[in-house]
């Protein structure tokens, strides 16, 4: 259900909310400052965020899955290690420059928190 306006009590569709979100955003001004300006409720436009936020959210693939991994320290050769880098998606890059140099367990503990925080 769509929210109203106290300028015109008309519903908008989300086409017009989204026209209105981007003239907001082009006009570098706070939500408030704006919506003062237009005669809009900042409300309104707060909850036309959200939904649109909430929307494009829920439109995402699926959700990141971990997979094991055994790091084989035997297998590395050379006075250089390279770096542990673990990726989640296209947001998160984790890089451990010495994996020697950090436990196991604190890396194994992070890993167990995103895949958490990723599927929630």
């Amino acid at each position: 259900m769509a929210k109203t306006t106290a300028k015109s009590n008309v519903e908008w569709t989300e086409a017009e909310a989204r026209r209105v979100l981007a003239e907001r955003d082009g006009s570098g001004l706070s939500i408030w400052a704006y919506a003062a300006r237009e005669g809009l409720k900042p409300q309104r436009l707060y909850w036309w965020t959200k939904r649109l936020s909430e929307r494009a959210n829920s439109t995402m693939t699926a959700p990141v899955r971990f997979v094991p991994a055994v790091v084989n320290q035997a297998s590395v050769r050379g006075p250089e290690r390279p770096p542990l880098v673990v990726r989640v998606g296209s947001i998160v890059r984790l890089e451990i420059a010495e994996p020697g140099a950090v436990p196991a367990k604190w890396i194994a503990e992070l890993l167990t928190e995103l895949e958490r925080i990723a599927c929630s």
